[in-house]
C-alpha cells in the first residue's frame, strides 16, 4: 500500500521525506536493512533531520556497519547534543563493539536528556544499560527514578531496595522510598524514610529536599489546618536554617514567620536568633510587609469565619477549590484567592479605576511570566481586579503584602521571585502552565 501511495507523491509534496522513512521502517521491520538503509538516505536528500539520521545509524548498526552507523551519530550529536536518542544509538553501537565502558556513558547521557521520551523509552534505555552493568548503582536508582515518576510504586519500591542492597547509604534511594509512600499516603513511613536519609550525610539540597518532605508528610498526616505535631515543627525550623544557610533569604523568613505565629512557644530563643541573622543578612531587600498568619482552614462555601486581617487577604480560612491561574476580568472572592496563595500562588490584583495602560501592562507580564522558558516556577501567577483597595495595585503571597501606587515591574518581579511557590498547600493546588500560543 505504502509502495501505492508513494507512486503518487511529487517529490514537492511535503510529505514526501517521511514517506520515504516510513518505507524505511517497514523494511527494517522485515529485517532488510539494505533497503531500510537506502528509503533513510532518500528521505534525508529530501529533508535531513535528527530523527530519520538516527534511523538510518540503527540501520547500519543492524546490518553491521558499526563505523558507519557511529559517523553518522556523530553528526546528530554534534547538532543537537542533548538529543536522548541519539545517545541510546551511540551507546547500542558502542557496546556491539564491546566497548562497555563508553556504552555505559552514552546510556547514562541518554537517561540525562530523557524526560521527553515517555515511560517506555526510559525503561528502555535503562535496562538496556543495566544488562551491561547490573551493579550499577546510579543506573538502578535511575531506573527507580523512572518508575516513581509514571507511578510505577511496587517496582520503585523494588529498585530502590536494590540500590540499598548495593549501596546501603545512598540518601536518593531512601529518599525514594519516602516520596513511594508520601504517594500512597502512607505518611509515617515517609517520614521514617525521610529521616534515615537524613543520617547519611545528604548534601544541602538533599537535606532541603528532605525536610520538604518530612514536613508535606506531617501536613498530610494532621489534616488541612491542624497544627503540626513536632515532626512538622523540627521540619520547618530546619528548613529555615538550611534556606539561610544556601542563600535563600526569602524562603527561610517564610518558615520562620510560620513558626513564630502559629508555633510562639516553640524553640522560642532559637526562631529570633535566626531572625536576627536573616535581618543582618538581608536588611531591608525582602520586598513588601509581613502580614501575621490567620491559619489555612479549608472551609465550605458560605460558611462563617472571623474577618481577614488584611485587604486582600495573605492568610485564614478559605474554600477547598482555588480560582483558575493566569488573567481574569472579574474580581476573585476572598475565600477562594487564598486556596491560591495557600498554593503558593502571587496574586496581582488593581483598583478597577486603575488606568488602561497599567491594567494592561499587568495582564501582559503575567502572561509573559506564565509563557516563558521559566513557565513551570511562574505558573502560579493571577492578575484580578479588587474593589476597594487603597492603593492601585496590591501584590499578596502567602502572609505577605505589598502596595503600589503606580506600575513597576523591576519591584513587582522582586516580589514574585521572592515569594512564589510559598504555602502550605503547595502539593495540594496543581498548576499546569501554559503554553507560549495561550491566550487567558
Amino acid at each position: 500500500l505504502l509502495q501505492e501511495v508513494l507512486a503518487e507523491i511529487s517529490e514537492r509534496d511535503l510529505a514526501y521525506p517521511q514517506v520515504w522513512a516510513d518505507l524505511g521502517d517497514a523494511a527494517y521491520l522485515r529485517g532488510d536493512y539494505e533497503q531500510a538503509r537506502e528509503r533513510y538516505e532518500r528521505s534525508l536528500q529530501a529533508s535531513d533531520t535528527d530523527r530519520v539520521r538516527v534511523k538510518l545509524a540503527e540501520a547500519l548498526r543492524a546490518a553491521g556497519d558499526l563505523d558507519g552507523a557511529r559517523d553518522v551519530l556523530a553528526v546528530v550529536l554534534e547538532r543537537s547534543p542533548k538529543w536522548a536518542p541519539a545517545h541510546a544509538a551511540m551507546a547500542r553501537v558502542h557496546r556491539d563493539r564491546g566497548q562497555i565502558p563508553e556504552a555505559l556513558q552514552e546510556y547514562k547521557q541518554a537517561l540525562q536528556y530523557s524526560e521527553e521520551l515517555g515511560y517506555l523509552k526510559q525503561r528502555e534505555i535503562a535496562l538496556e544499560a543495566l544488562e551491561l552493568a547490573p551493579e550499577d548503582v546510579e543506573l538502578n536508582l535511575r531506573l527507580g527514578h523512572i518508575y516513581l515518576q509514571h507511578r510505577v510504586y511496587s517496582a520503585a519500591v523494588g529498585q530502590y531496595e536494590k540500590v540499598l542492597q548495593l549501596d546501603p547509604t545512598t540518601v536518593a534511594a531512601y529518599g525514594g522510598l519516602a516520596r513511594v509512600a508520601l504517594e500512597k499516603h502512607d505518611y509515617e513511613r515517609a517520614i521514617e524514610y525521610a529521616r534515615r536519609a537524613l543520617t547519611e550525610k545528604p548534601t544541602l539540597e538533599e537535606q532541603i529536599g528532605l525536610y520538604g518532605l518530612i514536613l508535606k508528610a506531617e501536613r498530610g498526616r494532621v489534616g488541612p489546618g491542624n497544627p503540626l505535631g513536632e515532626a512538622g515543627k523540627e521540619a520547618l525550623y530546619r528548613l529555615a536554617e538550611l534556606y539561610l544557610e544556601a542563600g535563600r533569604p526569602a524562603d527561610s523568613y517564610q518558615e520562620l514567620a510560620w513558626l513564630r505565629e502559629r508555633y510562639p512557644d516553640y524553640r522560642r530563643k532559637d526562631v529570633e536568633a535566626l531572625l536576627d541573622r536573616l535581618a543582618a543578612l538581608v536588611g531591608g531587600r525582602l520586598p513588601g510587609e509581613p502580614v501575621p498568619d490567620q491559619g489555612h482552614t479549608i472551609i465550605a462555601p458560605g460558611d462563617p469565619h472571623p474577618p481577614y486581617n488584611s485587604t486582600p487577604p495573605t492568610s485564614g480560612p478559605h474554600y477547598p477549590i482555588p480560582a483558575s491561574w493566569g488573567v481574569h476580568a472579574a474580581p476573585i472572592p476572598d475565600e477562594v484567592q487564598l486556596r491560591n496563595l495557600a498554593g503558593g500562588g502571587v496574586l496581582l490584583q488593581y483598583r478597577p479605576d486603575l488606568d488602561s495602560e497599567a491594567q494592561q501592562k499587568l495582564r501582559d507580564l503575567v502572561q509573559e511570566l506564565r509563557t516563558s522558558e521559566q513557565k513551570e516556577r511562574y505558573c502560579r501567577l493571577i492578575v484580578a481586579p479588587y474593589e476597594g483597595l487603597e492603593s492601585p495595585i496590591v501584590l499578596t503571597a502567602w502572609n505577605r503584602i505589598d502596595r503600589l501606587e503606580e506600575f513597576d515591574r523591576d519591584r513587582i518581579l522582586r516580589f514574585i521571585d521572592a515569594f512564589i511557590g510559598k504555602g502550605p498547600e503547595v502539593g495540594d493546588v496543581e498548576c499546569t502552565p501554559p503554553t507560549p500560543s495561550s491566550t487567558p
